[in-house]
């Protein structure tokens, strides 16, 4: 027994070992079984978590590419050299509409054919900056025409800090601008205006300072004049001085015209004294090489502002001026009745066939072209270098025309000059004649009362009356004139008063003493002409009105006039 168990140890001995090694092969084949199983499946999982990822990429890539691709902006990526890499719709919308128009293109030449270099730098000068922005671009689209766009940019840098290329972004900014430039335009116009403004109001002023000047400097020559005989050179000289005395008598009336504010309202009036008005300040503006000639005949009235009217003539004038330059040439200004009728509508361009008072001005100038003819109305538009107008005199004068019923146009061509017409319409009304001089000087011996606050021109007036034959009494104050009424108010036949004075208007002083007397005459006279249409002192009773500076005939009549006496030599 002892030798069979002794067998079975020995042989237990020879197989253990072997069944082991078995058993561990199997098991470690088992192991390495599951291992590549479980790699095989990692792998798996792996390939499909970087299919996952890259279909995400790819989405991402596709969306980020659909978003950049519909930007209003435009948005490209150049070289340091500037030829394109990438440009979304927007961008190739602008450069070409072929992508192939688009790719390779030089950046700096697209965003400025003639400012290329002046993008280099700028772009040069910031390739350290994170981002950056270009100056905005005047650009040139494919159908030719104009736009601008704002550009930002930055660069985009390798690991080592190497720069790789540009990313840019642009806003087109083209409306933007335009309402700037409207913008701009309308402040330029804003501030012209309000110079304008300014300078009337000061002229207005100057003017009348200098017509009391004028009227001291008128009353004593005419005072001269009667103490010279004629023929002598003395009187010769005196009569230059006169004549000189009634030219800056009207280039001040003018001045005062145009200053004028505010709507006037139109009135059935003649063009003809209006024309020639304008006419004669007119030579006075331009150069003395340009002859003016006029062909005015008698024509019916319209309704018109001669305010405005005269902004015409003046517009018309200084244009055609421009035209000729300092050279020799000459504008013609005409005026005449025209009828129209209905076969003659679209030639003349009026709606309304009729009669009408055509004012033509023609001039020997350049002339226009037929681009610049279509504009020639048109507000700010000028061929005038900086400096030499606004283009704002003809928008001006189709707006007067326009505004009076009218119609005008052009006709021109290059180097034969330019035609301008214009139609009013005519109306019916009663012709008063004008009263004329009666060429005499009419004297009196009544007594007047004269009132102005410029010393040296109440003594003009002072005298004048007196050489007339009348009993003068005479203040410098309104408020010392009515002191002297009412503690006599029985002294004095006539009271002869300027208007504008400090303390109290010659209006207010002449209500105060028709209070008193309403039968007492007043005569009321200003520098400034418009006061005549003043509806107060049109009521108040006041006999009549003069400017100034006034002509010794003129007030010699007026006042026999108004004190209703015969005429006396």
């Amino acid at each position: 027994m002892d030798d069979t168990l002794s067998h079975r140890g020995v042989a237990g001995d020879e197989n253990g070992p072997s069944d082991l090694m078995e058993s561990a092969i199997r098991v470690d084949t088992a192991i390495q079984k599951t291992d590549e199983a479980d790699i095989a499946n990692c792998g798996d999982h792996l390939e499909e978590m970087v299919k996952i990822r890259t279909k995400n990429f790819q989405a991402g890539e596709l969306r980020y590419r659909e978003m950049v691709e519909n930007m209003p902006e435009l948005v490209c990526c150049f070289f340091p050299h500037g030829a394109i890499t990438f440009a979304n719709r927007a961008c190739r919308s602008q450069m070409g509409d072929d992508a192939n128009d688009v790719y390779g293109k030089n950046f700096f030449e697209w965003i400025s054919p003639n400012g290329a270099d002046l993008a280099k730098k700028e772009v040069k000068a910031a390739t350290k900056k994170a981002s950056f922005l270009l100056s905005d671009k005047r650009m040139c689209r494919p159908d030719g025409s104009i736009c601008w766009i704002h550009w930002s940019c930055h660069g985009l840098f390798d690991d080592d800090g190497s720069l790789i290329e540009y990313q840019a972004v642009g806003r087109d900014i083209t409306e933007e601008r335009k309402r700037q430039n409207e913008n701009a335009e309308q402040d330029k116009w804003r501030r012209r205006t309000q110079k304008l403004e300014a300078i009337g109001t000061l002229s207005a002023g100057i003017a009348h300072d200098f017509n009391n000047i004028v009227a001291v400097i008128l009353g004593n020559v005419q005072l001269a004049m009667d103490d010279v005989s004629k023929g002598t050179r003395t009187r010769k000289n005196l009569d230059e001085i006169y004549d000189s005395c009634l030219r800056a008598r009207d280039i001040v009336k003018q001045i005062l015209t145009f200053s004028r504010e505010g709507d006037q309202e139109l009135r059935p009036i003649s063009l003809v004294p209006v024309v020639k008005e304008s006419i004669k300040f007119l030579r006075s503006t331009i150069p003395s090489t340009l002859e003016i000639r006029d062909n005015i005949q008698d024509i019916d009235f319209v309704n018109a502002d001669p305010t405005q009217i005269g902004q015409v003539i003046m517009n018309f004038g200084t244009n055609a001026a421009h035209a000729m330059g300092n050279g020799p040439g000459v504008i013609e200004i005409s005026l005449e009745n025209i009828t129209i009728g209905h076969e003659h509508e679209d030639r003349f361009r009026i709606s309304n066939d009729g009669k009408y008072v055509k004012l033509t001005v023609r001039d020997t100038g350049h002339g226009m072209s037929s681009a610049v003819m279509s504009r020639v109305f048109d507000p700010y538009f000028t061929t005038k270098n900086e400096g030499e107008g606004s283009g704002m005199g003809l928008a001006v004068v189709h707006g007067i025309v326009e505004s009076h019923g009218g119609t005008l146009w052009v006709d021109s061509e290059s180097g034969k000059g330019s035609t301008f017409h214009v139609l009013f319409p005519a109306v019916e009304t009663e012709f008063v004649p004008e009263i004329e001089s009666p060429g005499v000087i009419l004297t009196g011996n009544e007594r007047i009362l004269v009132v102005d606050d410029e010393k040296a021109l109440l003594e003009a007036e002072m005298d004048i009356l007196e050489r007339l034959g009348y009993e003068v009494l005479g203040t410098t104050s309104a408020v010392e004139a009515l002191k002297m009424f009412q503690e006599h108010p029985d002294s004095f036949d006539l009271v002869y008063t300027d208007m504008t004075m400090p303390d109290m208007t010659g209006l207010t002083l002449a209500k105060n003493i028709m209070e008193v007397r309403p039968d007492l005459p007043v005569i009321l006279y200003s520098g400034h002409r418009g006061l005549a249409e003043n509806n107060e002192i049109g009521k108040s009773g006041i006999k009549a009105f003069l400017t100034k500076p006034i002509i010794l005939e003129e007030l010699a009549g007026t006042i026999r006039a108004v004190l209703g006496d015969k005429k006396r030599k």
